[in-house]
């Protein structure tokens, strides 16, 4: 039995723009989406490292979330810090607000014993 042509691409562009089905162009599998996302986590993880930064706290999970209004030119600028960092701007906003808890410190300590909060 012959091989199937496959094709990706425009289905309804002129024959000549037609990209055979190679290894290039061809989708990923579900277990190589996974790999592949894996390593790119593995990557992020030692870049950070490199950089300084620490790597994300395995026992906390980001699954707060916050509905934040900023101005349409702070947050164009901080996407430009964002970008050339490697990072994302959730990142970026998760990493100054845990470096302004850790600053802040002394008053967290002062509202957990006065309000006896100790979560």
């Amino acid at each position: 039995m012959a091989k199937r042509k496959h094709y990706t691409g425009d289905l309804f562009a002129p024959e000549q723009d037609f990209a055979p089905y190679t290894d290039e162009n061809r989708e990923r599998t579900a277990s190589e989406s996974v790999i592949h996302t894996h390593n790119k986590h593995i990557n992020s993880i030692k870049a950070a490292l490199i950089k300084g930064r620490s790597a994300p706290k395995k026992d906390e999970t980001k699954s707060k979330r916050l509905n934040l209004l900023v101005r349409p030119g702070v947050l164009k600028q901080f996407a430009k810090i964002a970008y050339m960092q490697q990072s994302s701007v959730n990142d970026l906003i998760n990493r100054l607000i845990s470096e302004y808890n850790d600053k802040e410190a002394a008053t967290i300590r002062q509202y957990d014993r006065l309000f006896k909060d100790k979560s």
